[in-house]
């Protein structure tokens, strides 16, 4: 009799933990969200204030972040310094692949980062600064968006975690 209220006590927690775990997701991919608009922000005002060439801007801004960012720009501006033949796009696309792979960020909004450095790749400097300025802008609409749907993901991710681990609970006794 202990064993099973003691099975059934430990799967309610689990299914909880779960669900909380699962709502700190959610906080995690906003607050990444809002970082990489800070990050491309950050690089779009080098650009325009230093007008230097692309990867001298990457590798000035990368000491200032955190990593996986760092990387990712040390990385992107090695890659374009030793650029010889290779475009700017793949080499975005190619670095953003190796570098980002365990970001909170959705498949969506890493498809779109990929996509951001082929755009790039044909504009002079102040289309470049245009286009990092919209596109942090859309990563902040985003993010509000996401934050004020923030509060009743999470809520709902603990109730479900509790809920199914009643429900299994039940189904087991």
């Amino acid at each position: 009799m202990y064993l099973k209220i003691i099975g059934c006590v430990l799967i309610v927690l689990a299914s909880s933990g779960y669900g909380y775990a699962k709502g700190l997701e959610y906080k995690k991919q906003v607050e990444e969200l809002e970082y990489v608009s800070r990050l491309l922000r950050q690089v779009g005002g080098e650009i325009s204030y230093l007008k230097a060439p692309l990867p001298d801007v990457l590798k000035r801004v990368g000491r200032r972040v955190k990593n996986p960012y760092q990387s990712w720009l040390f990385s992107l501006s090695d890659a374009l310094g030793r650029k010889g033949d290779a475009v700017l796009g793949d080499v975005w696309r190619t670095k953003t692949e190796e570098e980002l792979k365990g970001v909170f960020l959705c498949k969506e909004e890493l498809e779109e980062l990929k996509g951001l450095g082929g755009q790039m790749g044909h504009l002079d400097i102040r289309m470049q600064e245009q286009t990092l300025s919209w596109y942090a802008k859309r990563l902040e609409e985003k993010g509000q968006c996401l934050r004020t749907e923030l509060a009743q993901k999470r809520r709902l991710c603990n109730l479900l975690g509790v809920m199914g681990g009643v429900f299994l609970a039940i189904i087991l006794i």
